[in-house]
């Protein structure tokens, strides 16, 4: 049920920092999206959030750039050797006298220390196990550990430079990119000019204005679909066109990212999982979006009742205009909604958690969703006259490892 503290929007809210920084001025797209809000909510939730982008190509390229990371895993066991491997993303950003801290994966008991110095980086693809991989020469102590990949990782503790050394080389990860296409969703409403002129009883729904307000709110559970499981792709039409198809969130999910949650529907489990893996990558303010099937959110809010009940985040639920609940673990902050869409599907039962700040509502400029009046056949206006709502729409996507997706709840048996 829509949360009756919801009912105007707040124009001065500005949602949460990010990538995107300003929003445009009210228009029609707007006036749709608040209209059909509870009917499509992922897109409310987006384009609402903070900025629509504007692009002026209908295959957006996004650069990504991912950081180095914070622990290294070694790619085969080095033992008390001086060759170390590592996959060529991480091997080729170290360079003579770097610094790297041996820590055990698992701390059962005061652990032994150990760091290791880096003689020379070898050649990309040149590692023992071959393409993809790296061997580093390290320098080690008189008594050092038996590193095993198992057990250990290793930490970049930077450079260490000489007294009157001209320091480290320059060092920089090439970013990757990203695309995604923007597809034409539309919708025709059409009345004869008989109904037009008649009076009957209920002509309001079958009168022009009455299909554009199902047809409205169709046209934003289309969009919300393909936001969420969209596959991206160009195909060519009959007439030797080109058909575009947005790719949606699911799509880009990792798989190591889709998490069964049968038996995992504790407390315990989430406040784990909330410091270990969900909120490890995205935004720096660990607050995501929780997007759950009907079924899904009522596992969720069964599991806390014993504890309390999730409470209900009113500033956000009256900015968006749905119901908006709260929920603070350890490792960061979930909003969750009630995705409408997925009811009477097997989605009932799943759950999206999404990282705002790497989505987004795009639009080809001057192409966003609009009305147009004036699109009946010349031939034919007299008899009848239709109205086109359209827009060219697609989803920014990007830092795939942000995003999850849950599914099959259960507790523990």
């Amino acid at each position: 049920m829509q949360d009756p503290n919801a009912d105007q929007v707040s124009t001065g809210f500005k949602g949460y920092a990010g990538i995107f920084a300003q929003r445009r001025k009210y228009d029609f797209s707007d006036k749709v999206i608040q209209k059909s809000r509870v009917h499509a909510r992922l897109f409310n939730v987006l384009s609402r959030n903070l900025t629509k982008m504007a692009t002026s190509e209908l295959e957006p390229r996004i650069f990504e750039f991912t950081e180095e990371n914070d622990a290294i895993s070694m790619a085969s066991n080095a033992s008390t050797g001086t060759i170390v491997e590592f996959a060529n993303v991480d091997a080729q950003i170290l360079q003579k006298d770097d610094v790297l801290y041996v820590l055990p994966v698992s701390v059962t008991s005061a652990p032994s220390q150990e760091t290791i110095k880096v003689v020379s980086v070898g050649a990309k693809d040149g590692g023992t196990t071959g393409a993809g991989y790296t061997n580093v020469t390290v320098r080690r102590g008189s008594s050092p550990l038996t590193l095993t990949a198992a057990d250990f990782v290793l930490a970049w503790g930077g450079n260490s430079v000489a007294e009157n050394a001209a320091g480290s080389q320059p060092r920089t990860k090439e970013p990757n990119y990203t695309y995604n296409y923007l597809q034409l969703f539309d919708k025709t409403v059409g009345e004869s000019k008989d109904v037009q002129n008649s009076e009957f009883y209920a002509k309001e729904f079958f009168s022009i204005n009455g299909q554009a307000m199902r047809k409205r709110n169709m046209l934003m559970k289309n969009i919300n679909w393909a936001f969420y499981l969209g596959e991206r792709d160009r195909e060519t039409s009959e007439t030797s066109d080109y058909r575009h198809f947005t790719g949606g969130v699911y799509e880009a999910v990792p798989t190591a990212n889709k998490l069964s949650m049968s038996g995992n529907m504790t407390v315990n489990y989430w406040q784990e999982k909330s410091s270990t893996t969900w909120f490890k990558q995205g935004n720096e303010m660990h607050t995501k979006w929780l997007s759950c099937g009907p079924q899904f959110l009522s596992s969720l809010e069964n599991m806390f009742t014993q504890y309390y009940q999730l409470p209900v985040n009113n500033v956000l639920s009256t900015f968006y205009g749905i119901k908006i609940k709260t929920l603070e673990l350890s490792g960061g902050t979930f909003n969750i909604f009630r995705e409408e869409t997925f009811l009477e599907t097997g989605y009932s039962n799943c759950a999206f958690i999404l990282d705002g700040d790497f989505l987004a509502y795009m639009y080809l400029r001057n192409r966003d969703i609009q009305l147009d009046k004036d699109v009946t056949d010349k031939a034919s206006k007299w008899n009848q006259t239709k109205w086109k709502l359209f827009g060219r729409i697609g989803l920014f996507r990007a830092y795939d490892a942000a995003h999850h997706f849950l599914y099959n709840p259960s507790e523990p048996a």
